[in-house]
């Protein structure tokens, strides 16, 4: 990107402007811009965070779960993650889900974690489908449901899924 095009952002980013914010942060995590500095990509995803974008919430996320660029903090990640599924970020509720059925960052909830992983599920996520899908056939949070855990299957199987497919065909049911 060019040096005139990086300040017109972050004279809107100073400005308050959450998209450039985060178009910022971009830009200074990125190598390839020529701007890298991942300090200041960390300053202004924050801020971008911090302002309801909710890809910036998302990538705070994985930054606090993975120690890149912010100091590990499990519990702040889920934060994030949870603010970011709450504006519909698939990945964020699929990833919140995780770690609530894991107790990562928070005490373990199965109930929580399942209704996320629905949520995520709904959006067409195939892994979420199949986490569903094994919650429901299993009890795990959720009331054991049959029927609802063939129809995510499906949902799977339909996006060519194989581990949705063999699911299917361990529960008696045709792959089709």
């Amino acid at each position: 990107m060019c040096p005139a095009a990086a300040q017109w952002f972050k004279r809107a980013a100073s400005a308050g402007h959450v998209e450039a914010q985060h178009t910022l942060a971009l830009l200074y995590s990125d190598p390839k811009s020529g701007l890298k500095d991942p300090q200041a990509a960390a300053g202004w995803i924050v801020k971008a965070a911090d302002g309801g974008n909710a890809a910036a919430q998302f990538k705070l996320a994985v930054m606090y779960c993975t120690g890149q660029g912010v100091e590990q903090d499990l519990a702040k990640g889920v934060t994030w993650y949870e603010a970011a599924a709450r504006q519909g970020h698939t990945t964020a509720q699929y990833n919140l889900a995780v770690m609530l059925g894991r107790g990562q960052g928070r005490d373990a909830d199965p109930a929580k974690a399942a209704e996320w992983f629905e949520a995520a599920a709904k959006q067409g996520m195939v892994e979420a489908q199949l986490a569903i899908g094994d919650a429901l056939r299993a009890g795990d949070g959720v009331a054991q449901d049959r029927d609802q855990a063939l129809h995510w299957y499906r949902q799977a199987a339909q996006q060519n899924n194989e581990g949705a497919r063999r699911r299917l065909q361990a529960m008696g049911e045709s792959v089709g």
